[in-house]
């Protein structure tokens, strides 16, 4: 083998062993990260499914809260009813 071809085949196994450790180091870097990640938002995942695990079984079912919206507009258009009797008889008590 002649001297460049020698130097051309170290080169080229040069070459494969750092694209070998580049790619090792990035398959690395890639599990450490991910491990990482795991450990710092897992538990605050937990704990935020925990907390809207709550707030849903405090929530009323949205039917019973229409049937309250319901009542209320009745209860607000029976009091502006019953005020405005009241209005007119204050008026004419006065008069």
């Amino acid at each position: 083998m002649s001297n460049e071809v020698t130097l051309e085949a170290i080169s080229q196994l040069i070459d494969d062993k750092l694209a070998r450790q580049k790619q090792d180091i990035i398959s690395e870097t890639s599990r450490n990260t991910m491990a990482l990640m795991e450990s710092y938002f897992d538990p605050k995942f937990n704990l935020l499914t925990e907390e809207i695990t709550d707030i849903k079984e405090k929530l009323i079912p949205r039917s019973r809260f229409d049937d309250l919206e319901e009542e209320v507009r009745f209860l607000k258009s029976l009091f502006s009813q019953m005020k405005g009797g009241w209005t007119k008889n204050q008026r004419r008590s006065t008069h």
